[in-house]
């Protein structure tokens, strides 16, 4: 512990002159001049069709709750207060013991920037014995490690700019969802690269989608959860809704109302006829197949939550 401090305690970062405005999600120089983040250069470069298939309600409400975790991960590391209920910070607390560098906290949300026409927030920065490993906190339905990749890469020649003598060792995903997590070291792209994707239009080294690891069906597996768990919710809530109404028009006789936008009947009690086609088939087979037609079917799937 006492190296650990000794080691922290030598490296200093510097401050890049950039401030942070979180409600229109801006950044600017201390002179007031606006500079871009690298998100939307990022997908428009190398990944235009990222979460094209993901409604924006859809986005935004995941984007709500990455905030929330990386506001909770920000709060355990700099002043060590362990939110409940939060599997994710339990996951980030198991992996500090199985990767000691991420007990190494140094400075969340640390603010970089080129010096010319982008800025942005560095999650984690993490010191490694004479150098710092930076991390990018995802809580995205899956990881998508070539695009943190480049994120991490873009973030470390920032770095680099502003602290010239901390040599930048690493870069890492840390993914958390709920009871899953993994954080893995990705791929450093080269200086060369990364300004070719800032700051020309050549084509880079690499594709624009990988299909193996991100597949049209993978981008629209967060929609459908989300829709087949707000259809659930949805219906549960309607029909408790007509359960209710079903008791007051029983308890006071109504058979029917007519309000301005829909009209609500009352179906009695009563016995319904149906025909026992398995015990028809079993006692009059021949009959059975003789009476039996055939239509086709449109073809369909059938989704299934883990």
């Amino acid at each position: 512990m006492k190296t650990m401090m000794k080691t922290m305690k030598k490296i200093k970062l510097n401050d890049s002159g950039i401030l942070f405005d979180a409600e229109s999600h801006t950044y600017c120089t201390k002179d007031g001049e606006v500079l871009q983040g690298i998100t939307g250069r990022l997908k428009e470069r190398a990944f235009p069709d990222e979460y094209k298939d993901v409604p924006e309600e859809v986005l935004q409400r995941a984007a709500t709750r990455g905030t929330r975790i990386h506001h909770v991960l920000e709060l355990y590391d700099k002043v060590g207060i362990e939110t409940d209920d939060c599997m994710e910070l339990e996951n980030y607390m198991k992996a500090q013991t199985e990767l000691p560098f991420l007990a190494n906290h140094l400075q969340s949300e640390y603010l970089i920037t080129d010096g010319e026409q982008y800025a942005s927030a560095i999650d984690k920065v993490y010191i490694e014995d004479d150098g710092v490993i930076l991390g990018d906190v995802k809580t995205t339905y899956h990881l998508n490690e070539e695009y943190v990749s480049w994120q991490l890469s873009i973030y470390a020649y920032f770095f680099n700019l502003i602290n010239p003598d901390v040599e930048v060792k690493k870069l890492y995903a840390l993914w958390f969802r709920e009871d899953k997590y993994k954080v893995v070291e990705v791929e450093r792209k080269s200086i060369e690269d990364v300004k070719k994707l800032l700051y020309t239009e050549e084509a880079l080294p690499v594709t624009t989608v990988d299909e193996e690891m991100m597949p049209d069906i993978n981008r629209a597996e967060a929609a459908i959860i989300e829709y087949k768990e707000a259809m659930e919710f949805c219906k549960a809530q309607y029909d408790k809704l007509k359960d209710g109404i079903l008791a007051i028009m029983v308890a006071n006789n109504i058979k029917k109302y007519d309000g301005q936008k829909i009209s609500i009947t009352r179906k009695c009690e009563g016995e319904r006829v149906s025909f026992d086609s398995k015990a028809f088939k079993a006692d009059h087979p021949d009959m059975y197949e003789k009476y039996m037609v055939k239509s086709k079917t449109p073809s369909s799937v059938i989704v299934k939550i883990k």
